[in-house]
């Protein structure tokens, strides 16, 4: 099983996390030429999102003259960003841009990769004392921050929604299931029907184990092994049923030292909408991956099951 990966990845250097104003080149270039240190002290790797986060303006900047960008935590949405690698005199300067510990702080957090694996790493949030209520930005810090996301093929809704101090759209509406939630499991009753929106067979690229406690487990692959057969769930307002899944999934949220499952976020592949984003529970301890459903399908596991009782005398 070498080409399973554990959810959760550790790099040597923690990773930095950036969402806002950062994202433009030229807003870093002027600050590092202002100070005098060199822009590549911090070195992208990648786009990634922070889970059950999104972005708001609850500060006020005097040195922008309006609202600045914070992040504030919202169970089902997703804050887009863009990893970075940080030398020590990088880490120095993002702390002075920041006005960290001040104004900023640096917070560890959990961010998601587009292979769904996850990456700790460390953001900046507006510290407690400095928070308010929306501070409206300026137009010119409004579109600083909206052309780093674009350079970098992020989205601006939630730029476009916290500027506007309205309620952030939930971009993933889908849950990829494939254990006792599929439709006539056990479980599948706490998704209710009336929530539905579509329900079509669906896999995604992993590998499928039987944890020996009557459920299944997934485990993140790069595809080139095989896959996990599942249902893929359009859900009526998702984040209001997230809490229930997490609860059942044993999932009590991505600062949990100790969880039993992961949400993350995958890619389905389904026979009716081709590839959507869905969140996914995948296993999150290792004794789980020993015993591997060839196949990668619950249903036809237990059936398997329940042969091999009726035949055993």
């Amino acid at each position: 099983m070498e080409d399973i990966q554990m959810t959760v990845t550790e790099t040597r250097e923690r990773l930095y996390f950036a969402y806002g104003s950062n994202l433009n080149e030229a807003d870093w270039a002027r600050f590092c030429d202002r100070i005098g240190v060199a822009t590549d002290v911090i070195e992208a790797v990648g786009p990634a999102v922070l889970p059950d986060m999104q972005l708001c303006f609850d500060y006020y900047s005097h040195g922008r003259q309006g609202g600045a960008l914070d992040i504030a935590p919202m169970r089902g949405h997703v804050v887009h960003g863009v990893l970075y690698r940080v030398s020590p005199r990088g880490w120095t300067a993002l702390d002075r841009k920041e006005g960290a510990p001040n104004f900023y702080e640096r917070i560890e957090r959990l961010a998601v990769k587009p292979d769904g694996s996850m990456v700790k790493v460390f953001t900046y949030a507006v510290t407690a004392a400095r928070r308010r209520d929306f501070c409206a930005p300026t137009a010119e810090y409004r579109a600083l921050v909206a052309a780093g996301l674009q350079a970098s093929g992020l989205p601006i809704d939630g730029l476009n929604a916290a500027a506007e101090n309205r309620p952030p759209r939930a971009e993933i509406d889908h849950v990829f299931v494939y254990g006792t939630l599929l439709s006539g499991e056990r479980n599948a009753g706490l998704i209710p029907a009336q929530c539905v929106k579509a329900r079509q067979p669906a896999t995604v690229a992993g590998a499928l184990f039987d944890t020996g406690n009557g459920y299944p487990a997934l485990a993140l692959q790069d595809g080139a092994r095989g896959v996990v057969q599942g249902e893929c769930l359009q859900i009526e307002d998702l984040p209001a049923l997230l809490g229930t899944l997490d609860r059942l999934e044993g999932f009590a949220g991505y600062d949990d030292p100790a969880p039993l499952f992961y949400r993350t976020i995958v890619e389905a592949k389904t026979k009716g909408r081709g590839a959507v984003k869905a969140w996914c529970y995948v296993g999150a301890r290792a004794g789980m991956f020993r015993d591997e459903i060839v196949g990668g399908c619950w249903r036809s596991h237990l059936v398997e099951l329940a042969v091999g009782k009726r035949a055993t005398p």
